[in-house]
């Protein structure tokens, strides 16, 4: 699975938090946790994304 998830768009760095697997990437608006919990089931990896959408400016 480490394999499979490191070559996700953005990838940074993968380990592993009490038995879940945890991806970091630059950026997911969702799209990448959807691809893997269809891949591999929902819960088993969470995708943690390091730049967040702004809201509008005023």
């Amino acid at each position: 699975m480490v394999r499979e998830v490191g070559r996700l768009p953005g990838h940074v760095g993968s380990g592993a938090v009490d038995g879940q697997g945890v991806v970091h990437v630059v950026f997911d608006d969702g799209t990448l946790q959807d691809r893997v919990d269809a891949e591999h089931g929902p819960g088993h990896v969470a995708v943690v994304s390091a730049l967040r959408p702004v809201g509008p400016t005023m």
